[in-house]
C-alpha cells in the first residue's frame, strides 16, 4: 500500500502480517523483520517469527502454555500463526488489504477447542497532526499510517469460554518505548524485575528501554493506559523514527491477560517487551483487546487500532512525541548517546 507522497506499508499474506512501515520509501523500515524473510521460499524457516505486526489469541496462559507448572511447555499453535491466511486486495489496493484465517485452537486451561474465523482489514490513514492543523511548525518529517480492524467469530456452537485478540508489533532494538498513563503507575513485571537503567516511571507515563540483551516485559492494565503508546529509535542514516500506536480501550469490558506468576491477576492491556536476543534483536509493542464471548454471541465489535509512522530529524520527532504522547523521547540513564 502506498501513499501518493511516497509512504509505504507492506502487507504479507503468510501470517496475515504487516511487515513494512516506510514513511520515507528510501529509508529504514520502522518494524523488525527476520533476516530469513528475504531468503528464497524453499529456505524460509517455518517458524512464526518472521517479524512485523501479527495477531494471536489471548489470554497467553490459555492458548500458549500447555501446563502452567512448566514454562517450557510454551507453544505457538500453527492454526493461530502462521495460520491459513488468505489475502485479498481490492481494486483500490494501493490503499487497503484484507485477510481471513479459519482454524481451531486448543484452550489449555479450559480443556476445550475453539473453532474461529479471524478477519483483518487494513487501510491507509492520514497524519493526525496534519488533520488537526498541528504540523505546520514541524518541518522536514515524513509520515505513513494505517488502521487495522480485526474481528473474531466462533464457528462452533460447542466452543465455550471467552477470547481476546492479541496484537504484537516487533520493532528493532536500540530505542525507547513511551507509554502515557493516568497518573504515576508502576507497571507489572511479567518476567524478571526491570531495573532503573531500563524503566523510568513518571507522573504521566512510563519510559522503557528496548535492548535485546535480557528478556523483560512490563504491562499496564486497561484502567491505567491512555490507549496510546509509541517507540522512538535513531536510524542507520542518522534520522530518527517514531511509531505511535492508538488503540481502543473499553473499560466496561473484561480484559483477560495475566502473568504466569499470578494467573488470576487479569486486566492487562498494554505490554512492552525486550527480547534477550535468542530470537532476534527486537522488542515488541503489544496490546490485548477486550474479551469476546462464546459462539452464541456471533461476531462482535472489532478491535480497531491505528499505527502512525514518522521519520525525520530528532528535533521533529521530539515535537511529535510531545504533541501525540505528551512525553519526551530523552534517553534513559545509561543509554548510549
Amino acid at each position: 500500500m502506498q501513499e501518493d507522497d511516497g509512504g509505504i506499508v507492506v502487507a504479507l499474506e503468510r501470517g496475515g502480517r504487516i511487515i513494512g512501515v516506510y514513511p520515507d520509501p528510501d529509508g529504514d523500515n520502522l518494524l523488525w523483520v527476520s533476516p530469513s524473510l528475504g531468503a528464497a521460499e524453499s529456505e524460509l524457516s517455518p517458524s512464526w517469527n518472521v517479524g512485523g505486526e501479527r495477531t494471536w489469541l489471548s489470554p497467553e496462559l490459555e492458548f500458549n502454555l500447555r501446563d502452567l507448572n512448566k514454562p517450557d511447555s510454551y507453544i505457538v499453535q500453527p492454526d493461530i500463526d502462521p495460520g491459513r491466511y488468505r489475502q485479498s486486495v481490492p481494486e483500490s489496493g494501493r490503499r487497503s488489504v484484507r485477510w481471513t484465517n479459519e482454524g481451531a485452537a486448543n484452550a489449555y486451561r479450559s480443556g476445550d477447542r475453539r473453532d474461529f474465523r479471524l478477519t483483518k482489514r487494513c487501510r491507509l490513514v492520514s497524519d493526525p497532526l496534519a488533520a488537526a492543523g498541528l504540523s505546520s511548525d514541524i518541518p522536514g518529517y515524513s509520515f505513513v499510517g494505517y488502521e487495522m480492524e480485526t474481528s473474531i467469530r466462533h464457528l462452533s456452537r460447542s466452543a465455550g469460554g471467552v477470547v481476546s485478540l492479541w496484537t504484537i508489533v516487533q520493532v528493532p532494538d536500540g530505542g525507547v518505548a513511551l507509554a502515557p498513563t493516568y497518573g504515576a503507575v508502576r507497571p507489572k513485571d511479567f518476567f524478571a524485575d526491570t531495573g532503573e537503567h531500563r524503566l523510568s516511571v513518571e507522573p504521566g507515563g512510563v519510559r522503557f528501554r528496548i535492548v535485546a540483551d535480557e528478556a523483560h516485559k512490563i504491562s499496564l492494565k486497561f484502567a491505567q493506559t491512555t490507549g496510546r503508546f509509541g517507540y522512538c529509535r535513531r536510524g542507520s542514516d542518522g534520522l530518527s523514527r517514531l511509531l505511535i500506536r492508538q488503540i481502543a480501550v473499553r473499560p466496561s469490558f473484561a480484559y483477560l491477560d495475566a502473568p504466569l506468576r499470578e494467573p488470576e491477576d487479569t486486566g492487562h492491556c498494554v505490554q512492552l517487551y525486550s527480547d534477550d536476543g535468542a530470537l532476534g534483536a527486537f522488542g515488541e509493542l503489544e496490546h490485548h483487546s477486550h474479551a469476546y464471548g462464546s459462539a452464541s454471541d456471533g461476531e462482535q465489535a472489532p478491535d480497531v487500532c491505528q499505527m502512525w509512522g514518522y521519520s525525520g530529524p530528532e528535533a521533529a520527532m521530539e515535537r511529535i512525541a510531545a504533541r501525540l504522547l505528551g512525553m519526551s523521547i530523552e534517553q534513559l540513564p545509561g543509554e548510549e548517546a
